[in-house]
């Protein structure tokens, strides 16, 4: 098959995208990298028509290509489109988009990583929407020969941001604010659970029913507001209350309320994650809170790397690793210090359980495997 991969902006979208072409290649597939980050013009659009691709994926909505007078590109060039949705698929969806999706079925696939997104756009009278989880490129993250491990040690490597609540001067940043403080309290209680408890508060049901009404700019404003504010929120809370240990934090400053014992350094280059992973005997994953059910892509690259990695609890934490997702997880604080405290005091025990569950994750959790799913779906709707 001939494949087009548009690469557009972002953190991580330009890597998943890579590990795509990567992947696609290695099944076999004839693949043309197109990065729009600065914009798509004619050239671009004629060096895809000449491919003459049997489909065009792209990072979210990337892929749905208009002109300047409206018209969907690839759809009227006879085109299908994959929309791989790694970020909650209503933050950036519109009315013309969707009654796109809906009146054209046949030209787009959807692949979504999280069971609720994929729930919510099915909601919606979007077709041919199907799950599909992040995973590793076991050519990024792989055992380095040289990497030396230092026991009793504890990293995070990710954003932080903001660790303080914004001032409650509208009915919408109360609600954001009251959510994010019952997450603090229900680490594993997915947002859009603790949300609908709070609309039924007689001080939120407005907020209820602009979700029952207008659910886009619920979405995009209130919904996508509580990640984005309380994702930093949730991480810093969780630091600040680790004490006893030195941790050391990858690509953030120093925060307000954290303990002294945290030990800071600049963020990490994409290509050398891997290497930082295996410095550290246990590392943490703490995920932004648009992951309602879903696992963070870092699980997956710590123990790809044959490091060790504790995550707070997804419910696809039971389907990617069963049978021990419950030990590399934790649901509170106290679980958290207790777990941390045993695989840094029980090195043999955590070395075997990292090196069973990366061999697990090569043999079914690659971006091959990804790539495998996603043609298999599309040749059962035989584009």
């Amino acid at each position: 098959m001939r494949i087009v991969l548009l690469s557009g902006n972002g953190i991580i979208a330009p890597h998943v995208i890579d590990d795509y072409k990567q992947a696609f290649e290695a099944l076999q597939h004839d693949v043309l990298l197109v990065k729009v980050h600065k914009g798509f013009n004619n050239t671009d659009y004629q060096n895809m028509l000449d491919f003459k691709p049997d489909i065009v994926l792209g990072y979210g909505f990337v892929g749905i290509l208009k002109s300047s007078d409206g018209h969907f590109l690839l759809r009227e060039s006879n085109i299908p489109v994959v929309c791989l949705h790694y970020d909650n698929p209503l933050f950036v969806l519109d009315e013309q988009f969707e009654q796109e999706f809906i009146q054209y079925p046949e030209y787009y696939y959807h692949f979504v990583w999280d069971k609720h997104c994929q729930e919510l756009l099915q909601g919606r009278g979007v077709l041919n929407v199907h799950p599909i989880m992040l995973a590793t490129n076991e050519k990024k993250f792989y055992v380095h020969p040289y990497a030396l491990q230092e026991e009793g040690t504890l990293a995070f490597v990710g954003s932080l941001g903001e660790s303080q609540f914004r001032k409650e001067e509208s009915l919408e940043q109360m609600f954001i604010n009251y959510v994010i403080k019952e997450k603090l309290n229900n680490f594993d209680q997915p947002l859009h659970e603790i949300c609908q408890a709070a609309e039924q508060l007689t001080q939120f049901q407005a907020v209820q029913a602009v979700r029952q009404q207008q659910p886009l700019l619920f979405y995009k404003y209130i919904y996508y507001s509580i990640h984005a504010q309380g994702s930093s929120i949730y991480r810093n809370n969780i630091l600040s209350n680790l004490s006893g240990v030195d941790l050391h934090v990858y690509g953030a400053s120093q925060q307000t309320g954290h303990p002294s014992s945290i030990i800071y350094h600049e963020p990490v280059p994409y290509a050398h994650l891997s290497a930082t992973y295996q410095q550290y005997a246990v590392n943490l994953n703490i995920s932004s809170l648009q992951l309602e059910t879903s696992v963070n892509n870092r699980v997956f690259d710590v123990f790809a790397s044959g490091a060790f990695v504790l995550s707070d609890y997804k419910t696809d934490m039971d389907i990617v690793f069963p049978g021990v997702s419950e030990e590399i997880s934790f649901h509170d604080l106290e679980d958290l210090v207790i777990k941390a405290d045993y695989f840094l005091t029980h090195p043999e025990q955590r070395i075997e359980l990292t090196m069973a569950i990366r061999e697990h994750i090569l043999n079914h959790h690659t971006y091959v495997h990804r790539a495998q799913e996603i043609m298999s779906c599309l040749q059962l709707v035989a584009i």
